[in-house]
């Protein structure tokens, strides 16, 4: 696994479909064969598969349709993702890579109530769509903060593989991202899915 949690879902997620398609087991680690991140699901030769990559590809995930994830009850209402900290730290010399207040803004517009989650809860960005738009915090692991925020009517994301994760799983009629080509690329193709909207 490389990364952070919602790279390492997608590094599960693709060795999952690998597994299933040709009814293999996942083990930790795997040291034969290196597959490039387009020819995953067709192997060469070889019974043991080691996948190494962040399979952040419009092939890859197109195929994360065909993995059984436990149904998501709808919550009705708004949920918000904001990263910032580590890309406010570490990537402050590569260029903006977080989108700005004023996306946030323009995606909650007509939004009375929600809840909003962030690496960086005292960030003053947090703390005034908190005030404008009446969002709660919301605070937990990140499995749960995935699950929890996954399950709202209205999903308004940052770039990021994590936030990628609350749009994708649940409800996909209502979510809204930033365009991904008013950012330097850090991450792979995955912005937007088809259905999400760009603010």
């Amino acid at each position: 696994y490389q990364g952070r949690f919602g790279n390492n879902l997608f590094q599960f997620a693709a060795a999952k479909i690998v597994a299933d398609r040709f009814n293999l087991n996942i083990e930790n680690p795997l040291v034969q064969s290196i597959l490039p991140h387009e020819n995953i699901f067709q192997p060469d030769s070889g019974d043991d598969i080691s996948l190494n990559g962040f399979f952040q590809t419009p092939t890859v995930v197109g195929e994360f349709g065909s993995l059984n994830f436990a149904p998501i009850e709808e919550k009705e209402g708004t949920f918000v993702h904001v990263r910032l900290g580590d890309l406010l730290e570490s990537h402050s010399q590569s260029g903006n890579r977080f989108a700005s207040a004023d996306y946030y803004r323009k995606a909650l517009t007509g939004t009375g109530s929600g809840y909003i989650s962030s690496d960086s809860l005292d960030n003053p960005i947090i703390k005034e769509l908190c005030a404008e738009f009446n969002l709660q915090l919301y605070q937990d692991s990140p499995e749960n903060t995935i699950k929890f925020g996954a399950a709202f009517s209205k999903k308004v994301l940052s770039l990021g593989t994590f936030s990628w994760w609350i749009g994708f799983l649940g409800n996909q009629n209502n979510v809204i991202c930033p365009n991904p080509l008013d950012f330097p690329r850090w991450h792979g193709n995955i912005f937007p899915r088809q259905g999400w909207n760009i603010c």
